[in-house]
């Protein structure tokens, strides 16, 4: 039978060698389509679109493919930024704390007023009239809008309402560590900032952050911006006035005082504005007769006079820094006189450390926008000083001004008659006080213990023991309050032992013979037979007492007679 002719192959029949081949070919002759893919139509990835958390002033929207830009209003976006460099997860005040506490501005560790016209332009707070008094409120719409444009931060706002009044705060983060704001100042005034939100304060302000050029940046905007929004006033309230009549504005200018003249001075107006701040400046509210230009200038020139302040502060603290400790005899620094130098002299007392934070302050040293490096050298400076003017060896202080502000805000808090006072008691021990001031009193005292709880009480009951006879109304000596430590301490030094007492009994010479006559009869009966059954028992000691208890004995003192 003659051998089939094969079928040619599909493949062979379109001239290719396969499947796959063919496919590529027809997708080259597209132009789009890739192996294993329709032509008409793109693969879908498998990877999740990135989401960046990235700030950014425009937000994109519309269908895929397309982007709408929105522009975001400067103001809105600096309150953006002020948001977002507060503490996380922490509720803060929105409007003005009294105390300064936990207000943005605490938070944020920038100034309020620099912070406000922020607030106001941003719609976030505003001003209500209240019987012809205006005060600020809080304004829902502006965080709604800040809200929805995200900016790349999660908040939320919430009310507390105290005595019929409402206090607003916001909190940045996607969970707040305590549910509202009246738990967070429930655990704050119990346990302090630093223990219930895990935040350190620095004179009222938070410190939080390593990298203060931060802070400086964030100010540097919040005044550019704030200089922007009173330029902007000013020409507005300039255009009111060229409309103002001639009477209008002469009873505004008359009410202004001085600053007549310095509108005349500082803006140009036309002729009959001119005139009438002329007549203002001349009354008796306005500038002081023989003040010359220069000084006119220099009252004027807020800059110039921060300018001399900053560099007089630097003079002061390169000044402290030079002092010489080691100079013996010590001058005074106005040159009255020389200073008594106490070389043992380590600790302050509350008058020094009181003056340490009054030049610490007042050199700025809880100024947000120092480094550390700058606010260290606040603290040498100051220490040094106050070292120098009240005769220390050595500087001292420089690293306890957190400590000390701290206990000077939480004495001032809770009413504490000396906030500032020291801890430290000296070298000399409350024992040896009493020794030197009363003689033979803890003696008389310890002999009172003894009679009382017995040579075998512990140090604890015999402190108990005489602190309570100290206290009788009979008692004309100062009443005590003794840790049994002080007493251990005082009868060890005084030359007291503590001796175990004997437990063990002793035997008489009756009992010892009657144990030998015993043990004869007994031998003589049968021990040594082997066949007689004895039997051996160990004997069994019952401790009566505690050898832990010991026996208490002090030798008399120079003041005490035999048989005390």
């Amino acid at each position: 039978m003659p051998k089939a002719k094969k079928k040619s192959s599909y493949s062979a029949s379109k001239g290719q060698t396969s499947k796959a081949a063919r496919k590529a070919a027809k997708g080259r002759s597209h132009g789009t389509a890739q192996p294993h893919q329709s032509p008409n139509r793109k693969r879908k990835s498998s990877k999740k679109p990135h989401n960046s958390t990235k700030r950014s002033r425009t937000r994109r929207s519309g269908r895929r493919g397309q982007a709408t830009e929105i522009r975001v209003r400067e103001e809105v976006s600096i309150a953006a930024e002020l948001l977002s460099s507060l503490p996380a997860n922490v509720w803060w005040r929105i409007l003005q704390d009294p105390n300064g506490e936990d207000d943005l501005a605490s938070g944020s560790r920038q100034e309020y007023r620099v912070i406000l016209p922020v607030l106001l332009k941003a719609n976030l707070i505003s001003t209500v009239n209240v019987d012809g008094k205006y005060r600020l409120d809080y304004c829902s719409a502006g965080w709604e809008e800040l809200g929805a444009i995200g900016m790349g931060i999660r908040m939320q706002t919430t009310a507390m309402h105290v005595n019929g009044s409402a206090s607003y705060y916001v909190v940045v983060g996607p969970k707040p560590k305590y549910r509202n704001p009246f738990e967070q100042a429930k655990a704050v005034s119990a346990d302090g900032m630093e223990a219930a939100l895990g935040i350190r304060t620095v004179g009222m302000r938070v410190n939080t952050r390593l990298n203060k050029q931060d802070d400086r940046t964030m100010k540097e905007r919040l005044e550019q911006y704030r200089l922007k929004v009173r330029a902007q006033a000013l020409s507005e309230a300039l255009t009111a006035l060229e409309d103002m009549n001639d009477d209008d504005l002469r009873e505004i200018l008359e009410r202004s005082g001085k600053m007549a003249h310095d509108f005349k001075k500082n803006t140009r107006v036309s002729s009959a504005v001119a005139a009438a701040a002329e007549d203002c400046s001349s009354s008796d509210g306005g500038v002081e007769e023989g003040m010359t230009d220069g000084e006119e200038a220099t009252a004027g020139d807020t800059g110039t006079g921060d300018d001399a302040w900053a560099s007089e502060v630097d003079e002061q603290i390169a000044n402290s820094i030079a002092l010489d400790l080691s100079i013996r005899p010590r001058p005074r620094r106005d040159g009255n006189g020389m200073i008594d130098v106490d070389e043992k002299k380590k600790q302050t007392n509350e008058k020094e450390r009181m003056l340490l934070l009054s030049l610490a302050r007042l050199w700025g040293y809880y100024d947000s926008t120092l480094t550390w490096k700058e606010r260290t050298r606040v603290a040498a400076a100051a220490c040094k000083q106050v070292a120098y003017d009240h005769g220390f060896a050595k500087s001292t202080g420089a690293c306890m001004l957190h400590q000390w502000d701290k206990m000077l805000t939480d004495g001032v808090r809770s009413g504490a008659k000396d906030p500032l006072a020291s801890d430290h008691r000296g070298s000399v021990s409350e024992t040896d006080k009493l020794e030197s001031e009363h003689p033979g009193y803890l003696h008389h005292l310890y002999r009172y213990a003894i009679r009382t709880v017995g040579i075998k009480a512990s140090f604890q009951e015999i402190t108990d023991a005489m602190n309570e006879k100290s206290a009788t109304p009979l008692e004309q000596r100062p009443a005590l309050s003794l840790h049994y430590l002080q007493v251990y301490r005082w009868f060890v030094k005084n030359g007291g032992k503590e001796k175990s007492s004997k437990e063990k009994p002793r035997l008489t010479d009756e009992q010892k013979s009657a144990r030998v006559e015993w043990v004869r009869k007994r031998r003589e009966e049968g021990f040594l037979d082997e066949d007689f059954p004895v039997c051996y028992l160990d004997e069994k000691w019952f401790y009566t007492v505690s050898r832990r208890r010991k026996i208490k004995v002090l030798p008399l003192g120079d003041n005490e007679e035999s048989g005390a």
